[in-house]
């Protein structure tokens, strides 16, 4: 039909391309040992969540530390790989985001940790299907034990390009805390909420970290 007052053309914008970003910048003290490392599905974890995240993301990349390709063994596993250093000090997995961001400005990024190895195709579904490109982020957010905080899963999220300004000014004002910045966007109205439910694999969630040898132990699949 031809565009007419009565029938105007409606454009149709195209969400921001998704692209994925695993978090290897840790510094894994209470691993004793760097948990991008860590094998879990057969080869390095790091590796693992990279193939994870390439199932749903026009590109991906590792994010780390300068310092981390000096040490042999995770030069040798990574370096080939496409990576996106930080840029910024000692401000948390906000260093390694804001870094991506700023990279690759018109992106939105799917971030992985590299500590989450139960992560799965139902974890990744929720975040596609649920993902609002006219929202800031959309996370999974639960209730804090012991608490009745809201508590959001920062690091298994999907962060819109909107968003960098308020990240940029929340690091130069020293608020680098993820899970306080997620609470004022929420407050703002500007999260895309998921239920922590959507994210269970058999009865347990998949959104658990291994941060010590202990819980990697437990982590262990067959």
């Amino acid at each position: 039909m031809p565009n007419s007052p009565e029938f105007p053309l409606l454009k149709t914008v195209s969400p921001p391309p998704l692209y994925g970003l695993v978090l290897l910048g840790g510094h894994s003290s209470r691993m004793g040992r760097d948990k991008a490392l860590v094998i879990y599905h057969d080869r390095p974890q790091g590796l693992a969540a990279f193939d994870r995240l390439s199932a749903v993301c026009e590109r991906v990349f590792l994010s780390c530390r300068a310092k981390q390709l000096e040490e042999p063994a995770f030069a040798e596993t990574f370096r080939a790989m496409p990576l996106i250093l930080d840029t910024y000090g000692n401000i948390g997995p906000l260093a390694g985001l804001l870094s991506a961001m700023e990279t690759y400005s018109p992106a939105a990024w799917l971030v992985l940790a590299c500590d989450m190895p139960l992560v799965n195709d139902a974890v990744m579904g929720a975040l596609l299907s649920r993902r609002d490109p006219a929202k800031w982020a959309t996370v999974f957010k639960s209730v804090a034990s012991n608490s009745d905080k809201p508590a959001f899963e920062p690091l298994c999220a999907i962060y819109e390009p909107v968003c960098l300004p308020a990240f940029q000014a929340a690091a130069r004002e020293g608020r680098t805390g993820l899970q306080s910045l997620l609470c004022d966007f929420e407050q703002k109205g500007r999260l895309s909420v998921i239920s922590p439910k959507e994210a269970l694999r058999d009865g347990q969630t998949a959104l658990q970290g291994a941060n010590t040898p202990d819980e990697a132990r437990r982590f262990l699949l067959p």
